[in-house]
């Protein structure tokens, strides 16, 4: 073999250029005759005279095509919506989402915003074919899901007042919008058994400025009274209490004077003295020594009894010493 032939036979422009000549014929081939279906998709075939293959191609995989047909692919994976408007404290919108929030009436005629997520998906089952002829440009999500949403929020929030809708009964009309969208969006009659409804979220409502600020107002007008309330009640509670231990006390003293009276009955005047005077310098010893007033009862035969209160030993004037003479 002569180097010259050798040279021939390993020129790498040649292989070079049969390398690129594969790969184009490759990637014509593969643009004309085969496509490829990702996860989470379906592809639907169709030709350039409007006929749709029934049977949607599911991923991932790569499918064979005549050269004459084109490809529609259609996420079946959750979608959503966000719908969503953010305003200053005067009520004026000042940032959106891809699409704003729903304005929504109520049962007495105000007009509210409320910010929603709708999370929806295509049905693994359904007929994509028809899909394609119905909604050609596949952008059913303007054509079917907003609009049902629109008209199923709105429809069911101008049954309920601002109050229901901003309070307690929030979850439960979630909850109804949530059954009637996905019942409207599953017997559409377009693409009937086509979209599935995954969840609806009423994330925020935003009332009129001053409607809001109304109720705000009387939230804290309730808050005061009841608090007036409970204060009143807890000094009904109080006055009650003092007047029960009034009572109790003015029971107690009636009973001690009753066992004095009993006690100095049958005796005669000269054995209640000497008992008077026995507790008296009982009490005056006890009063004195702990610092407390000396109360004294003396009963009486005329039955005008008396009660003395002797000082404090503290509370005395002190004695000028004097002088003897």
């Amino acid at each position: 073999m002569s180097e010259k032939e050798g040279e021939l036979r390993f020129n790498p422009i040649l292989v070079a250029i049969a390398l690129v000549a594969v790969l184009i014929g490759g990637a014509v081939v593969y643009v004309f005759f085969a496509f490829y279906v990702g996860i989470g998709q379906v592809g639907v075939v169709y030709d350039i005279s409007g006929n749709i293959d029934p049977n949607a191609r599911g991923g991932p995989s790569i499918y064979g095509k005549l050269p004459w047909q084109s490809v529609k692919w259609i996420n079946i994976g959750t979608d959503y919506v966000d719908m969503w408007t953010e305003y200053d404290s005067n009520g004026n919108p000042i940032k959106s989402g891809d699409w704003p929030a729903l304005d929504v009436p109520t049962s007495e005629g105000l007009k509210c915003a409320m910010d929603v997520t709708v999370r929806w998906h295509i049905m693994a089952g359904a007929d994509f074919s028809r899909l394609v002829r119905s909604i050609p440009d596949l952008n059913y999500e303007d054509k079917v899901i907003l609009p049902a949403i629109r008209e199923v929020v709105r429809d069911t929030t101008g049954k309920h007042s601002a109050i229901e809708l901003y309070g307690p009964q929030r979850d439960i009309i979630s909850q109804d919008i949530r059954a009637r969208l996905a019942l409207r969006l599953k017997s559409d009659p377009r693409i009937p058994d086509t979209i599935e409804l995954e969840d609806f979220y009423m994330r925020q409502l935003f009332l009129p400025v001053d409607f809001e600020r109304s109720i705000r107002d009387k939230q804290i007008a309730e808050q005061n009274m009841a608090k007036a309330s409970f204060e009143r009640q807890q000094k009904l509670i109080q006055a009650n209490a003092t007047a029960q231990s009034t009572i109790i006390e003015a029971q107690g003293m009636a009973e001690a004077v009753r066992l004095v009276q009993q006690r100095f009955q049958g005796l005669s005047e000269r054995e209640v003295g000497a008992y008077l005077t026995y507790k008296y310098i009982e009490a005056l010893d006890k009063g004195f020594v702990s610092g407390n007033k000396v109360m004294l009862f003396l009963p009486q035969p005329s039955g005008q009894n008396m009660i003395l209160q002797l000082p404090r030993i503290e509370d005395l004037p002190e004695a000028t010493p004097t002088t003897p003479k």
